[in-house]
């Protein structure tokens, strides 16, 4: 199974490190192919996964909204055929919803969702948006009770769609 982890950067943050762990794990099993792409060339941990001999592909978008980025995703999707995107963090999500529209429908896309709080919840324009960006996704994975129940508050029609995966520590 080829899966592609889509983020924004590997700057040092949570999401960023447990990504940078996971994949590296995943080298352990043959069954799984297991590639990274950012956004943006902030990556802090590039060194730890390309020793450990993990693709590392970078789209370097000069800023947060060049959605040119999307028609360089769909290329690396197509070119490596994955059968799994999975996503993490904003705006990675929304590249990889609009890149979803474009890529062959056997490429499954799961976003985690690893946060209770995101800016874009405090305004309205912002939920339709969120709705359909979502909505591009097979499965969204929350990394706690609390975060799944709070994305449920905000979008209630997910439900069917997310599952809590907890992080281990």
């Amino acid at each position: 199974m080829k899966i592609l982890n889509l983020i924004d950067s590997l700057y040092a943050g949570g999401a960023e490190s447990l990504l940078k762990n996971f994949v590296i794990e995943a080298k352990n099993y043959p069954n799984f192919k297991v590639d990274v792409c950012t956004l943006y060339s902030r990556n802090v941990f590039k060194e730890d996964l390309l020793k450990n001999g993990i693709n590392l592909y970078d789209l370097a978008l000069p800023f947060k909204y060049d959605f040119s980025g999307i028609f360089k995703l769909v290329k690396l999707i197509r070119e490596n055929n994955y059968d799994i995107v999975h996503v993490h963090l904003f705006p990675a999500d929304l590249f990889g919803a609009l890149a979803s529209l474009f890529v062959d429908k056997k490429t499954k896309f799961i976003f985690s969702e690893h946060s209770i709080y995101n800016r874009r919840r405090n305004f309205k324009l912002y939920k339709p948006i969120d709705i359909f960006v979502y909505s591009r996704y097979k499965r969204i994975v929350c990394v706690s009770n609390l975060v799944k129940e709070e994305l449920i508050n905000y979008i209630p029609g997910l439900v069917s769609k997310v599952i809590v995966i907890k992080n281990a520590i």
